[in-house]
Order: C-alpha cells, then structure tokens, then sequence
C-alpha cells in the first residue's frame, strides 16, 4: 500500500516543518510549498494528493484563492483541503466558493488532526 500524501502550504517555515513532522509520524509523505502559486504549480505536476494543509492567509495568492484553484482540476482522486490560520470571523464569505472542506484555528490543528487523520 502506498504512503498518503499530504502538500503543506504555509509561508511560516517553522509552521510547515512542525506540520510536515506531524504528519510524517502518522505515516504521510509531506510536500511543502511556501505560498499559493507554489501549491497550485506543485499540484498540477502531481494531483495525487490525499490531504492539502493551506493557511488562508498567505502573501500574494491567498489560501482562498489556491484551494479554489485545486478544486478546479478534474481528478479521479479529490484531496480534502483544510483551512488553516483562521478565525471564525474570515471563514465566513470564503468556504463555499473556495472548495476548502473544513477549517482549523491555528493551535488546534495537533489536537483535531491526532484524532481524525491517519
């Protein structure tokens, strides 16, 4: 059986490398891009994806705008996207039309992920 596949966007590299270890504990391959653009990019060379980790507020394309934009490809396989570096306040408005599935708040992404992914 192969691994699952986890892309983790954050500009904050201390975020991605405590998110990519995380992950790669529960037995995922991690893939890190550091903005909106990288993601996308990286996902239309590999759409295998099981899991996109984004934070909404990225410089440049924002989280919003780069799940919207993964959602767009037609793939057999549809990763679930997570939204994180929110508060309830900015998910309002965004979450239908961007494709992201569930939102997280920052700090209880360990806690949420532990008992749901793996």
């Amino acid at each position: 059986m192969s691994k699952k596949k986890v892309l983790i966007v954050n500009a904050d590299l201390k975020n991605r490398i405590s998110y990519g270890t995380m992950f790669e504990e529960f037995g995922f391959e991690v893939v890190q891009a550091k903005n909106g653009g990288e993601a996308v990019q990286i996902y239309e060379e590999d759409p295998s994806y099981d899991l996109v980790v984004v934070d909404i507020n990225l410089p440049g394309m924002n989280g919003f705008t780069a799940a919207k934009l993964i959602r767009q490809y037609q793939m057999a396989k549809r990763p679930y996207i997570v939204g994180v570096g929110v508060t309830e306040h900015n998910t309002r408005g965004g979450h239908g039309q961007s494709g992201i599935d569930f939102f997280v708040v920052n700090g209880r992404m360990f806690d949420y992920s532990r008992s749901t992914v793996g």
